[in-house]
């Protein structure tokens, strides 16, 4: 397999690259058992544009989640304290017209609306579709993607935003550049993204899934919208225990930025140290559960634990897994042979072993749901800043 930059074109090199295990097509949740060709996944880095990226032998991206599917549901956690930002920042009187690109937008317009603001959905433009955005991230990123006409000079707005779309993107340089297109001039454009700084320092290994195909931090999301002639207004970062919310304003310019070559050396600082310690994270988390004789029962089947489960190889090491969730119990995890069970199936197990996937946030609420009640059990997280991760210390 040639290693090429999804986004640049241009080769990576060896020693940029982190080989993960095979990952199947999706990571949706299915009425039957089923199994399905699993892909071979990477991590990689490219020193030309400063992203961290996941490439794969599944060419076809758009095969992980069909159109059929459920939109992302997503929660975009800070909109009122980032429009507060914004007020600040830029001057709201010289903005006559926003546009807003994803599902996780329509909260600005409310904000907008009080001053009196127009607010336009991007697909109104694209699609030609009035009604609400209805697509996954993955394919409103394509969609966008292969939009081919020229923007009318009527059509351009002071600023665009743009939520949980960077992420899922095949080419995101080409998207920036659509939507530069989009703006008039010194026009800006606000994003939020997912910081996976924390994730990859901590060595969250569960933070690597089919669905995003690059991660970003502040240093890496600064150069790319610099290498596209944006100016940096601000990046706010909203720190969470297990990955943090990244909002970034770049304005537009014709000019050629200066990109600072210290962002390009903090993000390589972060993508090596993730995989210096990758391996010896996988061997440490395996060895701390093959010491259990008793088989585990894992709590939270999202795609965080699915993540893990193949990362580390545990699917022998399943009894059961539980989530309360209507709409995933009695089915199946893609490729996992085993199937979801409602939390009260653990009433009737004495001293359980349990792996939870629950976020950090939640240590409180699992001691006194479960430990309080199960005090001989076991009890351990997926995500090493718990205070209950499975195996701490390991760098």
């Amino acid at each position: 397999m040639n290693f090429v930059c999804r986004n640049c074109n241009k080769s990576i090199v060896a020693t940029n690259i982190l080989s993960l295990r095979n990952m199947p097509i999706n990571n949706e949740i299915l009425k039957k058992r089923s199994f399905k060709k699993e892909y071979k996944y990477h991590l990689s880095l490219c020193r030309s544009c400063n992203l961290i990226q996941l490439l794969s032998s599944n060419y076809n991206f758009l095969k992980i989640t069909p159109t059929d599917k459920q939109p992302n549901n997503e929660n975009s956690n800070h909109q009122i304290k980032i429009f507060n930002i914004l007020k600040k920042k830029i001057n709201l009187k010289k903005i006559k017209q926003v546009m807003l690109v994803s599902q996780y937008d329509y909260q600005y317009k409310v904000f907008f609306d009080r001053y009196k603001i127009k607010t336009f959905f991007l697909n109104e433009y694209i699609f030609k579709k009035k009604s609400k955005l209805n697509l996954r991230q993955e394919h409103l990123q394509r969609k966008i993607c292969n939009y081919k006409k020229k923007t009318p000079k009527n059509l351009k707005f002071d600023l665009i935003i743009m939520s949980k779309l960077l992420e899922h993107t095949e080419k995101p340089s080409k998207l920036i550049t659509i939507l530069k297109s989009f703006l008039k001039s010194k026009g800006k454009i606000l994003v939020d993204i997912p910081d996976t700084e924390n994730c990859f320092k901590t060595m969250n290994i569960a933070t690597i899934w089919e669905d995003h195909l690059f991660y970003f931090n502040r240093f890496s999301v600064k150069s790319f919208f610099e290498r596209l002639n944006f100016k940096t207004i601000f990046i706010k970062k909203f720190f969470r225990k297990q990955e943090s919310d990244l909002y970034g304003l770049f304005e537009a310019s014709e000019k050629k930025s200066k990109i600072k070559m210290n962002d390009f050396k903090k993000n390589e600082f972060i993508f090596k140290k993730f995989k210096k310690n990758f391996y010896k994270t996988i061997e440490t988390i395996n060895f701390k559960i093959s010491s259990f004789r008793k088989k585990i029962f894992f709590l939270g089947c999202g795609h965080n634990l699915l993540v893990f489960l193949r990362q580390c190889n545990l699917q022998s090491k399943i009894n059961k897994i539980i989530d309360d969730n209507k709409s995933k119990i009695n089915k199946y995890p893609n490729n996992i042979d085993t199937k979801i069970v409602s939390g009260k199936y653990l009433l009737k197990i004495k001293d359980p072993i349990i792996v939870t996937s629950t976020p950090p946030e939640l240590d409180n609420l699992i001691k006194k749901k479960l430990i309080k009640k199960n005090s001989n059990g076991k009890f351990f997280s997926i995500f090493p800043t718990s205070e209950f991760y499975i195996t701490k210390n390991i760098i």
